[in-house]
């Protein structure tokens, strides 16, 4: 009970956080629901490989509505006892696997299984219904085909290729988007990005004190892959990401080049380099907490959630945070070496109301992939001001 109470206030059971379309969530038709199943269970498939178990259930979830669309499909009767009895039988290894994951056990063999059964229903249905990709309009996500060619009948824009993100906390693997500077300009390989939190491109800037940080967004250019860096700065050295998902596959990537001169990272006195969980700005108090044990950072390579309290200077609670590109907060954790950059917001999801409140507590779902100094940038915005709070925490080794 303690476990699953755990993963119910981290948000793992709920799909919310999962940036997913709403036909996702209630396929309608064979091809879609097939489509649905395929991208999960890949999606399943990876975490598994990664040993991410608590991160399985938002992914394996996603497969019983489209399970359920199967099962009252019309199918030849042929096959219509295989199709009840497969969908059954699936529904029976989804909450299995959801189950075991949940509380991190072996899940390998019940997926295995799964897998088996859905390569069995396949001859159920036109094996271009089980294979095909899904498209939809980037304004209007409720316009699906199988058509590349086939523009959006309300804006007539082209179509993307549909994809379910893996994850919403971590994503594994060097980025497909290759990023250049030229000048006060940045160079991408590709111009086909989802926008999230009201950009496509959103810049992280640190220079080597890891004093003086920078959350911008980037101007677009006449080319439609450069952006331009909104402010001039000078001639110092920085590190600097591009915060962006491209659309060929949904998935958030942190690409990264060097300002000016040759970057490197200063090496951290005993003071700066110690857990540095509260912090203090004029008019606000952020205490920062994780959860298990003491409350200080958690272990690499595992699903933690992160708390930060908001006071102000009579320690009376702060519940006035105003939504800032569609969160109440951004969190930049960057290692000390520079070699990562991870961004997280609150659970619970996008902040669309612009005159909503916030605070005094808000809630992360964190992974750091591996034992290191980090250094964790907290913005917020309080009386139409951006604040940045700066946090350290050290990331054992498993």
């Amino acid at each position: 009970m303690k476990v699953l109470l755990f993963l119910l206030a981290m948000g793992i059971s709920a799909r919310a956080d999962l940036l997913v379309a709403p036909q996702i969530l209630a396929p309608k038709t064979p091809v879609e629901s097939w489509n649905v199943l395929r991208l999960a269970t890949d999606n399943v498939a990876r975490l598994i490989s990664e040993k991410r178990l608590l991160e399985v259930p938002a992914q394996i979830s996603l497969c019983s509505p489209a399970l359920r669309t199967l099962a009252s499909s019309y199918t030849a009767p042929e096959h219509s006892e295989l199709l009840n009895a497969s969908t059954a039988r699936a529904a029976v290894l989804i909450n299995t696997i959801a189950r075991t994951s949940m509380a991190e056990q072996p899940t390998a063999q019940p997926f295995a299984q799964l897998r088996t059964l859905l390569d069995q229903l396949k001859p159920a249905f036109p094996a271009d219904i089980v294979a095909a990709e899904i498209y939809t309009c980037p304004q209007h996500p409720e316009q699906l085909t199988t058509d590349p060619t086939q523009l959006c009948p309300t804006c007539k824009a082209k179509p993307r290729i549909r994809r379910i993100p893996y994850s919403d906390i971590y994503i594994t693997g060097q980025p497909t988007t290759k990023l250049t500077l030229q000048g006060q300009i940045v160079q991408l390989s590709t111009a086909d990005l989802i926008p999230t939190h009201n950009s496509s491109v959103q810049l992280l800037l640190i220079d080597p004190t890891f004093t003086d940080f920078h959350s911008l967004i980037a101007t677009p250019t006449a080319k439609p892959d450069e952006w331009a860096i909104p402010i001039d700065l000078g001639t110092r050295s920085y590190r600097l990401w591009a915060h962006l998902t491209p659309a060929a596959t949904a998935l958030t990537e942190h690409p990264s080049a060097d300002l000016g001169p040759a970057f490197v990272p200063e090496a951290l006195s005993p003071d700066r380099a110690a857990d540095t969980l509260s912090t203090t700005l004029p008019g606000i108090k952020a205490q920062l907490a994780f959860s298990g044990g003491t409350g200080g950072p958690p272990s690499a390579q595992q699903i933690c959630l992160a708390s930060i309290q908001f006071t102000d200077d009579t320690d009376q609670p702060i519940t006035t945070l105003q939504p800032h590109s569609q969160a109440f907060a951004h969190l930049t954790c960057i290692y000390a070496d520079a070699s990562e950059l991870i961004q997280l917001h609150p659970t619970g999801g996008d902040i669309l109301n612009e005159s909503a409140l916030g605070g005094p507590t808000l809630s992360f779902k964190t992974y750091f992939p591996r034992p290191g100094n980090v250094r964790v940038f907290c913005q917020i915005k309080l009386q139409g001001k951006i604040q940045t709070l700066p946090f350290s925490i050290n990331i054992k080794a498993l």
